[in-house]
């Protein structure tokens, strides 16, 4: 399958039980005409044969199919009848659990959910969640599920959806409307790159917006809800809404179709202070980063793509590939060029004129490291006399330096698990918080200290003594 490009994506929508055949054909068209790329959920075998039968396939290129039975009628279907839908659709859902919207017991509910995520684990597929009153233990059942997990349209209360989001968990933002202080909750506390947009229907549409549908459906409310969600978006993130859609476009494509790993090196020339730029034929990706092209066209370098708003870069930049951002906005050029890197699938990212100049833009450098170790990415900051490598869960080995000191500290509240061999100062499974200096001033007894640790954010900093 390949991925999708479409203007908007509507993650979740149901037409089945609202609409005559002759009105569903309408809206699947006008959602094609004006590029709406739909996931239509499928609850039931019945809403999957309604779909076929109107000639909408499991994947094409402006829509696709989701099956799994959803808690209203898991009294109704086997989920063990059901194998070759499971088997045809990309994405199992949805599927849950539900103690307020349905009378259907408990106990019929948690088991054919139990056997829909041993199906979804089996078939290597992400799921999409239905949790309505039952948040605390849903989230305890996906624990260590291994494929992508998406939350519906969340409605629980913010403690709950903090245990989603500690589990990586793909979230929906529904149509506008609802618990105000749960979706500004939802905008801070949840990562873009977990971030969809969705309707759940036309007729959800008016209920979120306390509104009668009217008796001919209006289909131009469908653009109109997601955008909407998506300016919601754009607005808090201080940044266009093309920039938005974009985030989500790729977000998609990474749920449906699995997280892309890129082996190959990512260098980043930053607009701090310059300093020395290591050679790019090592690199299959050279990002400049606003200023950062100033000091790359003085080292002879055509970056691959320019990333910024430009308010430090004054030269000719027409011919190059650019993504321009807004000056207002809450990124900095920095985090930007790397989150554009995370999403090409670098997981080995060096950044290079990072050092040196303000303190501000320093910390704010090491917290942009933070967010990549975080995705899974070993980040690398050179600077002229300082090196600081970030990093969590794996080993990472550091040839002796002649002159220069070794340094570990913890950037999150603890780092467990640490091992520390070829060092003055070993340590083994070690436990250093973020409040002591006791990783200060290491240095070499072999040719190369390696550093493991297990969990939390480490940072090691290389220095030549000064």
């Amino acid at each position: 399958m390949n991925s999708i490009k479409p203007k908007l994506i509507d993650m979740h929508a149901h037409i089945h039980d609202m609409q005559s055949d002759k009105a569903a054909h309408s809206e699947i068209s006008f959602r094609e005409e004006n590029g709406i790329f739909t996931v239509y959920c499928c609850k039931n075998p019945e809403e999957w044969n309604f779909y076929k039968k109107l000639g909408v396939e499991p994947v094409s290129a402006g829509s696709m199919l989701s099956f799994g039975i959803h808690p209203w009628d898991s009294g109704r279907f086997d989920p063990a009848a059901c194998m070759e839908l499971y088997e045809a659709a990309p994405i199992i859902g949805e599927i849950g659990l539900d103690s307020v919207w349905t009378d259907v017991p408990h106990e019929t509910q948690l088991e054919s959910f139990k056997k829909q995520l041993k199906i979804a684990a089996d078939l290597n597929k992400p799921i999409i969640l239905h949790t309505k009153g039952c948040e605390r233990e849903i989230a305890a059942l996906i624990k260590g599920f291994p494929c992508p997990v998406l939350i519906h349209w969340f409605s629980g209360t913010i403690d709950e959806l903090n245990l989603f989001i500690e589990q990586d968990c793909y979230f929906t933002l529904g149509p506008s409307g609802g618990d105000d202080e749960l979706r500004k909750a939802m905008l801070s506390r949840i990562p873009r790159e977990r971030l969809l947009i969705e309707t759940d229907g036309l007729d959800s549409i008016y209920w979120a917006q306390d509104q009668l549908p009217p008796e001919e459906p209006d289909y131009t409310i469908i653009p109109e809800s997601l955008k909407s969600t998506a300016k919601c978006i754009a607005d808090y993130d201080c940044v266009d809404i093309e920039s938005t859609t974009g985030q989500i476009n790729s977000v998609f494509n990474e749920f449906v179709y699995g997280q892309k790993i890129n082996n190959g090196k990512c260098l980043i020339i930053s607009g701090g202070e310059e300093g020395p730029i290591p050679l790019p034929d090592s690199f299959s990706l050279v990002v400049a980063a606003d200023k950062g092209l100033k000091y790359a066209f003085r080292a002879g370098i055509q970056p691959d793509i320019v990333v910024g708003d430009f308010d430090s870069f004054t030269g000719e930049i027409d011919s190059l590939n650019v993504l321009r951002l807004p000056v207002r906005k809450n990124d900095s050029d920095c985090q930007s060029a790397v989150v554009y890197a995370l999403e090409q699938g670098y997981r080995d990212i060096t950044l290079c004129c990072i050092m040196g100049g303000r303190l501000d833009h320093m910390i704010a450098n090491i917290q942009v490291a933070s967010y990549a170790a975080k995705r899974g990415a070993l980040c690398t900051l050179l600077g002229s006399d300082d090196e600081v490598y970030v990093f969590t869960d794996r080993t990472v080995s550091f040839p002796r330096r002649d002159g220069c000191s070794f340094s570990v500290f913890a950037l999150s509240d603890r780092c467990e698990g640490i091992d520390i061999t070829g060092a003055d100062y070993t340590v083994s499974d070690f436990t250093l918080t973020n409040d002591l200096s006791r990783g200060l001033s290491n240095g070499w007894t072999s040719d190369s200290i390696d550093v493991t640790v297990r969990k939390g954010i480490l940072a090691v900093i290389i220095s030549k003594y000064r």
